[in-house]
């Protein structure tokens, strides 16, 4: 994390300041590399933290990083209402994250402890860690392409198809993300009622019924209400999914898996979703949503995956 944090922030920062097209894309590049690696180390130590304290912190991770998306809009809005600069804003923002992640670095575990103790352990945790690994990536898939849609599409199906303002549409994806938010901070007392597979299933019904509820009803509120259930459904998934990958025989190898499946995946359905939609129109299209939260529901015991003993 200190390697990777070092080499995100000065990538953000470089990109404030770049000069043209070619140099900014450069910055972006760098960023995004190190700044997935980043992830996948905090998910990790996340994964050691949980297992040595025999609870189930990882939704409220994720929930702290909901938070800092909201907290780095705001900011971005401050300083554009403030009149400060992209280059300065930018810096800013790298500095102070840098003076977060290592002021807490001297907390961390050394989480390499947790690690198979000989080479023969590895090898016997390596066909069940793939078996396992192919339903918690589809899981991840399934759940990252319905968070990532709401993200891109929500907001512009109330818009155009829901003849709402602009504020009013920005309004659903805020009671989107708001759930999402408060359904992490909650998820821990949820998967300890009923357990990590439990919790992704009933998450995965609740999907099902506020994507419908977000598109079918014609009373517009109800499409708010669908994205409360939306936010609330699919909150849990990705945390779990990274909880299981965990608890495998190579956590640091199958978290780097599940992760970069996930965001693979926010990468490339929100634009499969807009194919659809051209063609059947984005009410209709954002309804496969569904298809999917139904597939996690479906999927979840595959998130019963425990470490191979050594």
């Amino acid at each position: 994390m200190g390697a990777t944090a070092v080499v995100s922030c000065v990538a953000l920062g470089a990109a404030g300041y770049a000069p043209g097209l070619g140099t900014l894309a450069a910055a972006l590049f760098v960023l995004g590399l190190a700044y997935g690696s980043w992830d996948v180390a905090m998910n990790v130590q996340g994964s050691a933290v949980d297992r040595r304290a025999g609870r189930e912190w990882m939704p409220r991770y994720h929930a702290c990083w909901s938070l800092g998306s909201i907290a780095g809009a705001a900011a971005g809005s401050l300083a554009a209402r403030g009149g400060l600069g992209v280059g300065p804003h930018l810096a800013l923002a790298a500095a102070a994250s840098l003076v977060v992640t290592y002021a807490g670095l001297g907390w961390y575990l050394d989480e390499r402890a947790d690690a198979p103790g000989t080479p023969s352990d590895g090898e016997r945790g390596r066909p069940r860690l793939a078996r396992g690994l192919l339903l918690i990536g589809a899981l991840t898939c399934c759940a990252t392409i319905a968070e990532g849609a709401a993200g891109d599409w929500l907001a512009l199906y109330l818009d155009t198809e829901r003849g709402q303002s602009q504020a009013s549409a920005a309004l659903g994806f805020t009671v989107f993300a708001a759930a999402m938010t408060g359904g992490r901070f909650l998820g821990t007392a949820v998967v300890a009622r009923l357990g990590r597979a439990g919790a992704v299933r009933a998450g995965g019904l609740l999907g099902v019924a506020g994507v419908a509820g977000t598109v079918l009803p014609a009373w517009t509120p109800l499409a708010y209400a669908g994205a409360l259930l939306w936010g609330l459904g699919i909150c849990l998934v990705f945390p779990a999914a990274v909880s299981a990958a965990g608890d495998t025989a190579r956590p640091a190898e199958a978290i780097a898996v599940v992760t970069s499946i996930g965001y693979g995946s926010i990468l490339v359905g929100p634009p499969l979703i807009g194919a659809v939609a051209d063609v059947a129109g984005l009410g209709r299209a954002l309804l496969l949503l569904a298809v999917l939260a139904a597939a996690v529901a479906a999927l979840a015991p595959a998130l019963r995956v425990r470490r191979s003993p050594p």
